[in-house]
């Protein structure tokens, strides 16, 4: 129903008040007969085409509106979606630099950037249609076991395991979790693209 009047309920109400607007005028035809005609169609066309003008004003007004809103919002997903890809990239690289040189000052410089990713994911999240909540669904899980990977393998990197922790960041199911986010992610940047 709410579709129906987004969609239907200008049109609905323009018919509607034609409906009225044409019974009106003929009960005044009708009871004032010839006299109402010479002065009531000339004060008709004068309303009648202010009512379409300001009808038509109020559809563009609102046709502009909702299109500025809707790049407004595409834009913003946009943004989030080239945060998303450079928290991305920096949370990778860090946890691979920590593996292969051992130095835990990579640690410090990947939990600068978890939370900017959550912020940015949680972003995508709230402008994202409903529709794709399963795609919205499916990248943060996959960040989710990133991270449990990454914090594994800087465990390993403390207890002075390298060689393993860079097998974990290496390993099949890393690059599965990487795999499934970028799918969810071009899942999302195509429907903006659509949209």
């Amino acid at each position: 129903n709410e579709e129906f009047a987004a969609e239907y309920g200008p049109l609905v109400t323009l018919l509607v008040l034609w409906a009225v607007y044409a019974g009106l005028i003929h009960l005044l035809l009708v009871i004032f007969g010839k006299r109402a005609a010479r002065r009531l169609f000339p004060a008709l066309a004068v309303i009648g085409t202010w009512g379409i003008l300001l009808w038509l004003g109020w559809t563009t007004y609102n046709d502009h509106r909702d299109a500025r809103s809707a790049r407004e919002r595409s834009l913003a997903i946009q943004q989030a979606h080239a945060e998303i890809a450079y928290y991305e990239e920096a949370l990778a690289s860090s946890s691979l630099l920590a593996a292969t040189t051992g130095n835990l000052k990579w640690e410090t410089r990947y939990l600068q950037f978890v939370p900017r990713l959550k912020n940015a994911l949680a972003r995508v999240g709230r402008l994202t249609p409903g529709h794709l909540a399963d795609a919205v669904a499916a990248r943060a899980a996959a960040h989710a076991a990133l991270r449990e990977m990454d914090q594994q393998a800087f465990d390993l990197v403390k207890e002075g395991n390298r060689r393993e922790a860079l097998v974990v960041l290496t390993s099949a199911a890393y690059r599965e979790q990487q795999a499934l986010d970028e799918r969810a992610g071009a899942e999302l940047q195509v429907s903006r693209d659509v949209a």
